[in-house]
């Protein structure tokens, strides 16, 4: 099965969620300066009526870029504001009484032959030593 299509706010979401907390605010300030540095260059004019379609794309792309420099660097910083949340909230969980980690730790903190039932500490000769 494939990898399902993905939206790109989605991916910038998750990767201020993955990266580390100042490398997520490095790279929001950079993609802001990046995108506001496109976003205030002086728009593409037409000169000739049939330059009009070679005007398109860029202007387009001016466009996205007014709207990206303000969208995406916030998108990355929820992304990370939501990961520190996360990670906060599961430190602070503790294990619930009678979890099956403390029956693991127990057994694991306790002698070899004091974890093992007594069927295996016995043979037909009598005890194990």
């Amino acid at each position: 099965m494939g990898r399902s299509r993905s939206n790109i706010l989605k991916d910038f979401y998750e990767v201020g969620g993955k990266l580390p907390w100042w490398l997520t605010v490095l790279l929001a300030w950079g993609t802001y300066a990046l995108l506001h540095q496109y976003a205030v260059s002086d728009p593409v004019v037409v000169e000739d009526p049939k330059d009009v379609l070679s005007t398109v794309l860029p202007n387009a792309l001016r466009n996205l870029a007014v709207y990206g420099q303000y969208i995406v660097p916030w998108v990355m910083i929820v992304g990370m504001l939501t990961s520190v949340l996360r990670r906060a909230t599961r430190a602070q969980l503790e294990p619930l009484p009678g979890d099956r980690m403390d029956e693991l730790d127990d057994a694991a903190t306790s002698s070899t032959r004091d974890a093992m039932p007594d069927a295996l500490t016995t043979t037909a000769r009598g005890p194990v030593r």
